[in-house]
């Protein structure tokens, strides 16, 4: 097997969502019936090593309303530049995420280099994740096969599972909340688990071995 396409999440992976949870989640704690940030925090984090989706679970525990996602405090992250730009010497590059319009234009203006030959975003396709017709139009748009591409991201739900079942190789970033997952309860894991950008070229060249 030759990679040759890697495709990116974006929240989480290549921005930092802490500041726009905690916005969440302070305003989730304000509704009627909610327990405290602590607590709606500690069930998230039970609820993402469980493998299902954290901020949902808590709201039907509870029975709350979605607060809004402020997508204005995202971040980007700081190993994200160099990593993309890295990767870019011996890969083509893409974008398959659960994002608005305009949020690669976003990331360009803070500092992420131009390098992504595709970018297969929610809003823009009517597609989200993990709809597994955004990966396959994502390969379709990159004209790649999916046995040579990999999905990087840090969710199991949205973007391990559905690239494996379309037949792409996976890396599981873990940080943030769904750091907590638990690839080990998946019928088909990750290739690899990397705790940074740095790590993925050392598990690529790894996973091109097998």
């Amino acid at each position: 097997m030759k990679i040759e396409w890697l495709f990116f999440d974006v929240g989480s992976t290549l921005v930092d969502e802490t500041d726009t949870l905690m916005a969440r989640v302070g305003e989730t704690a304000l509704q009627n019936g909610a327990p405290s940030c602590d607590t709606i925090l500690a069930e998230m984090k039970n609820a993402a090593a469980e493998n299902a989706d954290a901020y949902l679970a808590v709201r039907q525990k509870y029975g709350l309303e979605k607060a809004k996602w402020r997508w204005e405090l995202d971040r980007l992250c700081p190993d994200a530049p160099k990593a993309v730009l890295g990767l870019r010497e011996r890969f083509r590059l893409g974008i398959i995420a659960n994002q608005p319009k305009n949020c690669m234009e976003k990331l360009y203006r803070a500092g992420l280099p131009r390098v992504f030959d595709v970018c297969a975003i929610s809003e823009e396709t009517g597609l989200h994740k993990p709809d597994e017709r955004l990966f396959r139009l994502a390969l379709d748009s990159a004209g790649a096969c999916p046995e040579n591409a990999v999905m990087i991201g840090d969710r199991l739900d949205n973007d391990i599972i559905p690239a494996k079942a379309v037949g792409m190789k996976t890396i599981w970033l873990r940080r943030g909340i769904y750091s907590y997952a638990n690839p080990a309860a998946l019928d088909s894991p990750p290739d690899a688990t990397v705790d940074s950008l740095d790590e993925i070229a050392d598990a690529l060249n790894a996973i091109d071995k097998n």
